[in-house]
């Protein structure tokens, strides 16, 4: 059996470098399906996240193609990992049924809000009521009308547990305009180790701890995970704990400047928030999690999109003339990317 490769401690610095070359930051990456492959998935609790996300990641972004792959099915958004909506590529399905969707499933399953409809049943109503067709929440629940007095709905109460079978998926979203539909992807049977293989893939050097965090899943699944994949990996010391990576280190300077979405997988990859700047400016109550400037390996601002029309950068620190030249500069592109 190959044995895990140890390497010498490394500074913060090059652990930071080469997460953001893992994720696509460093050098952009050649469009958005190649990103989307490199992440294996984007939290997208808000429509408007997943393009500024591709953006600062890949070349030839855009709000249109961004829609296009959706509508095409080469993206979809699901349920999956810390149980949160994420978009994924079509071809990575499996890894969602399977590894996610085995552990999280059978939280959603089994409860009925009303004694003389079981879950199963309620199930088997919202299959056959999809199959002619997808539907938006409200639609669904005036088709499937016990689903009105299912609590926290809204969450994905209600369409969750099929969703984690594999047998649904959200085919638009949107403030008035998320809709459900059945899920018609090809899904290979794929187990846990290999989603820590992704996760390394463009999250890595990470600690086990990191990747616990990220799945959102128990400490057990996720060690047994770990020592299946743990001949493969690179090992070094970091601030006193061990980090993993695989041995496919992407080569990249940290960037000049980039934009990062709202709940961005570069914030929520690891558990240790150190390497931002104001962590509570940037993790804000209730869940939010700030859309953040990047400049070089430095968390350095804040901002927030007004109506697409316009960015606000909220600073963590003193910001240069030229790195504001740099921020207005990149904020002009991304406001193009989202008009298009």
């Amino acid at each position: 059996m190959q044995r895990a490769t140890i390497i010498p401690s490394v500074t913060r610095e090059e652990l930071l470098r080469r997460r953001l070359a893992r994720q696509g930051l460093c050098e952009r990456l050649s469009g958005p399906v190649a990103v989307m492959d490199r992440l294996w998935g984007i939290q997208s609790q808000y429509a408007i996240s997943l393009t500024p996300a591709l953006f600062a990641r890949a070349t030839g972004v855009n709000a249109k193609g961004t829609s296009k792959l959706l509508k095409s099915g080469t993206f979809y958004k699901t349920w999956s990992v810390r149980q949160t909506l994420h978009a994924h590529a079509s071809a990575d399905f499996g890894l969602i049924t399977h590894a996610v969707g085995g552990f999280f499933g059978p939280y959603y399953r089994g409860w009925s809000p009303s004694p003389d409809v079981s879950w199963d049943e309620i199930e088997a109503q919202i299959l056959e009521t999809l199959a002619r067709g997808p539907l938006t929440r409200e639609e669904l629940h005036d088709r499937v009308p016990i689903l009105k007095q299912v609590q926290y709905a809204g969450w994905g109460r209600d369409v969750k547990s099929l969703a984690y079978a594999g047998k649904l998926y959200m085919t638009e979203q949107g403030a008035a305009r998320s809709k459900f539909g059945l899920a018609e992807f090809e899904s290979r049977p794929e187990d846990l180790a290999q989603l820590f293989r992704r996760y390394l893939r463009g999250h890595g050097p990470s600690t086990l701890a990191d990747f616990r965090y990220w799945t959102g899943m128990y400490a057990g699944p996720v060690k047994q995970a770990f020592e299946a994949v743990r001949p493969e990996l690179s090992e070094f010391k970091f601030d006193g704990q061990t980090y993993y990576e695989l041995d496919d280190v992407p080569e990249g300077e940290p960037p000049k400047v980039r934009l990062l979405a709202k709940f961005d997988p570069y914030l929520l990859g690891w558990k240790d928030k150190s390497f931002v700047r104001e962590p509570k400016a940037v993790f804000r109550p209730a869940g939010q999690i700030e859309s953040v400037a990047l400049l070089k390996t430095d968390v350095a601002a804040t901002y927030r999109i007004s109506a697409g029309k316009s960015i606000e950068f909220f600073p963590l620190r003193k910001i240069t003339k030229a790195e504001q030249a740099l921020l207005e500069a990149e904020a002009a592109r991304l406001l193009k990317a989202l008009a298009t």
